[in-house]
């Protein structure tokens, strides 16, 4: 998809939570380890998606209810992250005993990640001035970091 180069970063972590949900999906395809497969849902909360969340929740949801339109989006990115959020701490409190809920996690990640794409994005390009957006990707560029996916034993393959 074609996107303002100011946005292009949290880009880049969608592609990132993509490859996540889909390493989440084969696990449970291959009826991997569930202990395994939530702590590798944990190394990535803390170390992709909280940011990632932080970020988007600073730059986007302020310009974006300025709209009646805007205002649905917005509420909805903060739902979906509160959602994640609870999911988290589901995990964290029970572990592999709503290992369920990874199937949930992996669909959610990927549900939202192309609802912020198709929707929110586009709707940010809409409504910010070239100037806005330019401080917004300076903001993501000045607060991006390389977030690790990788873990040691690979349950998706």
């Amino acid at each position: 998809m074609k996107r303002d180069k100011n946005l292009e970063t949290l880009s880049w972590e969608h592609h990132d939570g993509l490859v996540v949900a889909l390493r989440i999906k084969k696990g449970l395809e291959r009826q991997a380890d569930p202990d395994e497969m939530i702590k590798y849902v944990l190394h990535i909360w803390e170390n992709l998606l909280v940011g990632h969340f932080r970020r988007e929740e600073t730059a986007l949801v302020e310009l974006l209810r300025r709209t009646e339109k805007g205002k649905h989006l917005a509420d909805r990115l903060l739902q979906e992250h509160e959602l994640f959020r609870r999911i988290i701490g589901e995990f964290r409190r029970h572990g592999s005993e709503v290992s369920g809920s990874l199937q949930d996690f992996a669909e959610l990640l990927s549900v939202h990640i192309r609802f912020e794409e198709k929707e929110v994005f586009p709707a940010v390009e809409q409504q910010a001035s070239p100037e806005e957006l330019q401080k917004i990707g300076a903001y993501l560029k000045e607060q991006h970091v390389l977030g690790d996916k990788d873990w040691p034993v690979e349950f998706w393959k």
